[in-house]
């Protein structure tokens, strides 16, 4: 095989090894940009709504972007396991308010909230309010709820886990095979180069004995 054919050929390959690389290395760019929308969003602060008296009117739940309004979902009970929710949710970018029922009676109330992250992935949880007897509301963590509170808690939370196992791989897995692709095809690279060189020598070699 002659020097002219070998050339090509060789450039062929490192080309289609380029090619490769570039490849792999676009596709690290294209999950390195979508790495942040994997994320769902998160409750960052939950307050309550009270009027000028200081009585409890309803509750704002502030998310760390802004939600899906189409399912948002709010449950709201007092001590009875009556509702006392006052109309539908207001949903206002990152915020979503629920207005309570008017004169609150002393007691712990009970508040369950499913809403549909930015990312189209639904997130819940729990929580409770503790009104006093001038009506006045504290939020109650999840985690001082009764034990029937509790439990639902931790129903929610194995469904919310479920959801991020489903999500997809995780990221760094993602990483690190696109890491492996990108030291194969480099591998090709070098590999297709020192042969180019090695039959260039040969084919040196071969010449100088014929003369």
């Amino acid at each position: 095989m002659s020097r002219t054919t070998q050339t090509p050929r060789i450039g062929r390959l490192i080309a289609a090894a380029a090619l490769g690389l570039a490849a792999v290395f676009g596709l690290a760019a294209v999950f390195g940009a979508a790495s942040p929308a994997l994320a769902h969003d998160e409750l960052v602060g939950t307050e309550i709504v009270a009027n000028d008296a200081g009585a409890t009117e309803g509750f704002k739940l502030s998310f760390s972007n802004s939600i899906i309004e189409v399912g948002t979902e709010i449950v709201a009970t007092g001590p009875d396991g009556a509702d006392i929710k006052d109309g539908e949710p207001e949903v206002d970018g990152p915020d979503v308010t629920q207005h309570l029922q008017a004169g609150l009676a002393e007691g712990d109330y009970r508040i369950a909230w499913r809403v549909v992250s930015s990312d189209g992935h639904p997130i819940d949880g729990s929580f409770g309010i503790a009104v006093g007897a001038n009506g006045t509301g504290e939020i109650i963590p999840a985690a001082e709820l009764t034990e029937d509170a509790e439990s639902h808690e931790h129903e929610d939370s194995g469904d919310h886990a479920e959801a991020d196992d489903a999500a997809g791989m995780p990221f760094g897995v993602v990483v690190a095979i696109i890491t492996g692709a990108a030291v194969l095809v480099i591998g090709g690279i070098t590999a297709a180069v020192a042969l180019s060189r090695k039959k260039k020598d040969q084919a040196t070699q071969g010449a100088s004995r014929g003369n």
